[in-house]
């Protein structure tokens, strides 16, 4: 059913868009074919540095994660949330905790890992953002960016901050034990009720990396921004059309990653 609406989608979209799509073949016989490779260098690298953060992320258990699952699980979420019309990256990111999970990482660890990796995607796109907002000195534009990844990035720190008090996670487990009931008695759902919420929030909470190593997650970050914008730039250039550079840090797609074109949005 879903494969059958993703076509239909797609044939729609080529027909209300075929005039686009026309002008777009035109573009691509023009097209400057190093500067196109050299764009897919750039998101590969983009890719490779936010699977390496999540690599990175995972050994919180102390069972790495081989790089070579951790990217195959990557690229598949991030065709995901680029293929999949209107809830895409939702898709991804839930994708990506079901294969990593099949790939023997624990619940817990699989949800936190998701968690801090957007959190710090959101938090480097937004330290890139003002830097581009800064040199091509739109203050507005700057303090928009800033002030919108906040909105994003504390709630689910505080969240993964407050859980290392047993006060905040006894709160959240009755939270969550009411929301449980209530779609239950509504919708039958789930049928194990809360089993082992408490074990599940005691793990979140004691996961921790050095915070050299949460460094080291961040550079990651935004070196995958970093290359996104310069797969963007090169993209830009392989079609003849100027690139000014103050402007690729404000012009870069949202990141879903969960990748470096998602959910960001892992990603990626």
């Amino acid at each position: 059913m879903l494969a059958a609406l993703a076509v239909v989608v797609l044939v729609s979209v080529i027909v209300v868009e075929r005039h686009t799509l026309a002008e777009s073949l035109h573009v691509l016989a023009r097209l400057n074919w190093a500067w196109f490779l050299l764009a897919g260098a750039s998101e590969a690298v983009s890719l490779a540095s936010f699977g390496l953060s999540r690599k990175l992320l995972l050994q919180v258990n102390g069972r790495p994660a081989s790089f070579r699952s951790v990217m195959a699980i990557t690229y598949a979420a991030n065709a995901l949330s680029i293929s999949v019309p209107f809830a895409g990256a939702e898709l991804a990111v839930v994708f990506s905790y079901r294969q990593f999970r099949r790939h023997g990482v624990d619940a817990a660890t699989t949800g936190w890992m998701l968690a801090v990796s957007a959190i710090f995607s959101t938090s480097a796109l937004a330290f890139l953002l003002v830097i581009g907002a800064l040199a091509g000195s739109a203050s507005l534009a700057s303090a928009a960016g800033f002030l919108g990844a906040l909105v994003f990035i504390v709630p689910g720190a505080a969240v993964l901050l407050a859980l290392r008090f047993e006060t905040v996670r006894r709160f959240l487990h009755r939270l969550i034990a009411w929301l449980v009931g209530l779609s239950r008695r509504v919708l039958g759902v789930p049928a194990h009720g809360v089993d082992g919420l408490d074990e599940f929030l005691d793990r979140v909470a004691s996961l921790r990396l050095p915070w050299p190593r949460y460094a080291e997650v961040f550079g990651l970050a935004v070196l995958n921004w970093v290359a996104d914008c310069g797969a963007l730039a090169c993209a830009i250039k392989a079609t003849g059309s100027p690139t000014p550079p103050t402007c690729l840090c404000l012009s870069s797609p949202p990141n879903h990653r969960v990748s470096a074109w998602d959910y960001r949005s892992a990603d990626q």
